[in-house]
């Protein structure tokens, strides 16, 4: 049996020196935005300003990419947020007339549509852990930085892991892959 080589394969394997190359250009672009996000959601988390308050209102767009918008009582500014749905997560989902607390950050509170993120979003009296109000900053961070996380989400598993053929450099790499698939896991669910 004959085995069909794809030619784009046949090249990088042709030339190791490049795909090397290449390989540690994916890999320090998937270090480089993990350690950036990671990093702007830590130094981010003290200084949240803790909110409180009765809901107006609260609603979200119900697609898999849930945009969720919340109107407190006595405040004029519309709060919202992003997150994942079409499967289990760990957001509240808000009703009328609740009592709840949330998080802001203070220099996010004029955004060009005039709203506030809000992260945290719980009932009163029942605090998210700090664990979970990271990876709701560190999804944030994720989307300002989706050209370069999407090439590493999708460079070190299909580049690195196929068409490098340098040991040290495929194991690196696989492990930034788990690594970085276990933070987006977590980031969809908090």
């Amino acid at each position: 049996m004959s085995k069909t080589i794809n030619p784009l394969q046949s090249f990088f394997h042709a030339q190791p020196a490049l795909a090397n190359i290449l390989g540690v250009a994916f890999l320090l672009c998937a270090l480089s935005t993990q350690i950036v996000a990671l990093r702007r959601s830590s130094l981010a988390l003290p200084h949240l300003i803790y909110k409180t308050g009765v809901v107006e209102s609260w609603r979200s767009s119900g697609r898999k990419l849930h945009d969720a918008h919340l109107k407190i009582i006595g405040d004029e500014t519309i709060y919202t947020t992003e997150y994942f749905g079409g499967w289990h997560n760990l957001q509240h989902e808000a009703e009328r007339d609740e009592e709840v607390e949330f998080y802001t950050l203070p220099e996010a509170s004029s955004t060009s549509s005039g709203e506030t993120p809000y992260f945290g979003l719980s009932r009163a009296g029942h605090p998210r852990l700090s664990f979970w109000i990271f990876f709701e900053l560190l999804h944030a961070q994720y989307t300002d930085l989706i050209v370069p996380w999407g090439l590493s989400f999708f460079g070190l598993p299909l580049f690195n892991l196929n068409l490098v053929r340098n040991r040290a450099l495929r194991s690196v790499s696989a492990c930034v892959v788990v690594l970085s698939f276990l933070l987006f896991f977590l980031v969809i669910l908090a």
